[in-house]
């Protein structure tokens, strides 16, 4: 299991673009160990669709039987990975050749570190699925992808470090701090992924290692997409509701409840 990394990809209604996610992992410089696929109980074209990719490529495909949300989707690979570093990818989004391999090199310079970071951007959602033709090298170039700007400090709650507002998808996690800590908060219905890194950097004392490397391509805009949120009053709910699960989690202290390994 040692330096093993397990990519889980999570798609709900997004099977246009999961054919690219799954390209975008193989073609890794660095070898994932395992790929598993969770559909979150898509439209049954949809779910048909990915099914036949991921037999396809022989890939590991989770099929849920009612619709849990994106933590539900996440914790359900996540049980189910067997690899020692564990990577969450978007079914709409994909990876960078080397994104793999440039936080396992960071890693093998860090041996006690038990998360690691990297840069990101965004991709307008415009770019059709059938022009992409799945071969991620090839389309890395029309994006000319830019890292988007690193966090400033934040203003509203000065004590909580960057890694708090940085996006999961950039990290690679040790499995260990799901095993210690907990796995994504289901009865959260906004700012899952913000809670979690909270609670990784509250409860193990620890942050990620950086990577000044883009390894993650994120997809705005795409419909039925896991995470999307577009209006300015989702985003300022999202905020809401995480800082209140953190505030209950601080007084609270770990709770082992919905969060099992």
């Amino acid at each position: 299991m040692k330096n093993r990394v397990s990519v889980i990809i999570t798609h709900y209604n997004t099977a246009g673009y999961l054919e690219q996610a799954l390209y975008s992992v193989l073609v890794q410089s660095y070898k994932p160990f395992e790929i598993i696929v969770v559909d979150d109980c898509s439209l049954p074209e949809q779910r048909v669709r990915a099914h036949k990719i991921c037999h396809k490529a022989g890939i590991k495909f989770i099929q849920r039987d009612k619709n849990g949300g994106p933590s539900r989707a996440r914790n359900d690979g996540i049980r189910m990975a067997r690899g020692e570093w564990i990577q969450i990818l978007d079914g709409d989004d994909f990876l960078t050749p080397d994104s793999l391999r440039s936080r396992m090199n960071a890693l093998s310079l860090n041996k006690d570190a038990l998360w690691v970071a990297g840069q990101y951007s965004y991709v307008k959602s415009f770019v059709s699925p059938k022009s992409l033709k799945s071969n991620v090298l090839k389309i890395l170039p029309w994006f000319k992808l830019r890292a988007v700007p690193v966090i400033e400090p934040d203003k509203v709650n000065p004590g909580d470090p960057w890694v708090v507002r940085w996006p999961h998808w950039t990290m690679l996690f040790h499995r260990s701090l799901f095993e210690d800590y907990g796995l994504f908060d289901e009865k959260i219905i906004m700012g899952q992924d913000k809670e979690i890194r909270w609670r990784f950097w509250h409860f193990s004392g620890t942050i990620p290692v950086k990577v000044d490397h883009i390894v993650y391509a994120y997809r705005r805009g795409v419909a039925g997409q896991l995470t999307h949120k577009s209006n300015d009053e989702a985003r300022r709910l999202n905020h809401v509701i995480m800082m209140r699960n953190i505030e209950k989690r601080k007084i609270e202290g770990l709770t082992r409840e919905n969060t099992t390994f």
